[in-house]
């Protein structure tokens, strides 16, 4: 399948700090399993939504494969009836130069013709894929208007989580690479900072760098996978 690389800048408005987003006041929603981040980020933008019978538990029953991608997070929200969101990816398939990646190299060659296939029937079943990278100016401007929760997928090794590092959370090392997703849940303009849920840590509500975010989701393996969800 093709890659692509362009890094566009959507025009949206900047707008004043607003409202702060119905994720601000839910509850963390931790992984149940050491592979499920993602469920429990598709949960959390769920339960936000009012969407019933979305739990994590109850979304290991819909989504059993332990090999999650980003394109079946989409499908999910799809399944749920959700249908303001958006997936912005880099590389439309199965990325082959991540074969050297532990991270994947179990499972990429039994993931790639259900991957594809995904990506292949996108259009028919309203799960809207854009190729491009998304701007983090466009992710502060989603965030900071209060209706937009982004579901991204990030490389943990590199995530400097200000919060955890402060509390003495250990840090996952030896591998260069260990997928992991988030949700971004709002954004500090004074400090440039983002706020977001980590299924993988019972923290309330971890911080980052916007530039040392922009560093983890850039990393070799991610493809700058990101879904932009409204949830207000």
């Amino acid at each position: 399948m093709a890659a692509f690389s362009p890094r566009f800048t959507i025009l949206l408005p900047t707008p004043s700090p607003s409202p702060s987003s119905p994720l601000s006041a839910s509850a963390t929603l931790q992984q149940l399993a050491d592979w499920d981040c993602g469920l429990a980020c598709v949960s959390m933008v769920l339960t936000a939504l009012n969407i019933p019978r979305s739990s994590p538990a109850e979304l290991h029953g819909i989504c059993p494969l332990q090999n999650i991608w980003t394109v079946d997070l989409a499908y999910i929200l799809r399944r749920f009836g959700v249908e303001d969101f958006t997936y912005y990816t880099s590389y439309i398939g199965v990325n082959w130069q991540y074969l050297s990646k532990s991270f994947y190299r179990d499972s990429i060659t039994e993931d790639q013709s259900r991957v594809h296939a995904l990506f292949a029937g996108a259009a028919d079943r309203n799960v809207r894929i854009v190729p491009m990278i998304l701007d983090m100016n466009d992710i502060r401007r989603f965030l900071i208007s209060g209706k937009y929760a982004v579901i991204i997928l990030v490389n943990l090794s590199v995530l400097n989580c200000g919060t955890c590092t402060k509390k003495g959370y250990e840090k996952i090392s030896g591998d260069d690479f260990v997928g992991h997703y988030i949700l971004l849940a709002g954004y500090e303009p004074d400090s440039d900072t983002i706020l977001y849920r980590d299924p993988g840590t019972n923290e309330v509500l971890c911080a980052v760098d916007a530039d040392d975010l922009d560093v983890a989701r850039s990393s070799l393996g991610t493809d700058h996978d990101a879904i932009v969800v409204r949830v207000a």
